[in-house]
C-alpha cells in the first residue's frame, strides 16, 4: 500500500517529543500558533523521534507506519491509521484529506493526558 506513494514527492517534517518535559521539537503547546501547515489532498512523511515509549496521534488525518527503528513493515502489516506508538525512530506516510479550520484546527501530540496537560501537543492546519 505505501510503496505507490514513493515516487510522489513527499514534504518531510522531523517530530522530536521529548516525554520527560512534555515538549514536541522543544516547543510547548501554543493554541495561537500554528505548528504545522499541510494542504489538503497531500501526503508528508513524518519521522518521529521519543525519548521514552509513548503514543502519538494525528487528528484529521489518517496515515501508514513506514517503519519503527529498524524495521521495514511487510505490506501486510500496513494498515491507515490515526495513532501509532512510538518507542523509538518512526517513519509515518501521512494523508492530509480533511481542511480545518482558523477556529477549528486539528491538533497532533501524544496520546498521553498527563503529558497533554504539559503542553506536548502542535497544532496541524489543513486548507
Amino acid at each position: 500500500m505505501h510503496q505507490q506513494y514513493y515516487n510522489k514527492p513527499l514534504h518531510k517534517l522531523e517530530n522530536n517529543i521529548d516525554v520527560t518535559n512534555g515538549l514536541i521539537n522543544q516547543r510547548r503547546f501554543d493554541p495561537r500558533k500554528v505548528d504545522v501547515m499541510a494542504r489538503k489532498g497531500t501526503i508528508e512523511r513524518w519521522i518521529l523521534n521519543a525519548s521514552l515509549p509513548v503514543g502519538f496521534t494525528i487528528q484529521g488525518a489518517k496515515f501508514v507506519v513506514e517503519s519503527q527503528g529498524e524495521h521495514q513493515l511487510q505490506a501486510e502489516e500496513l494498515a491507515w491509521k490515526d495513532t501509532v506508538w512510538v518507542k523509538n525512530k518512526t517513519q509515518i506516510l501521512v494523508k492530509f484529506d480533511q481542511a480545518s479550520s482558523g477556529n477549528y484546527p486539528f491538533l497532533f501530540g501524544v496520546s498521553n493526558l498527563m503529558l497533554e496537560d504539559m503542553g506536548c501537543l502542535g497544532v496541524l492546519m489543513v486548507q
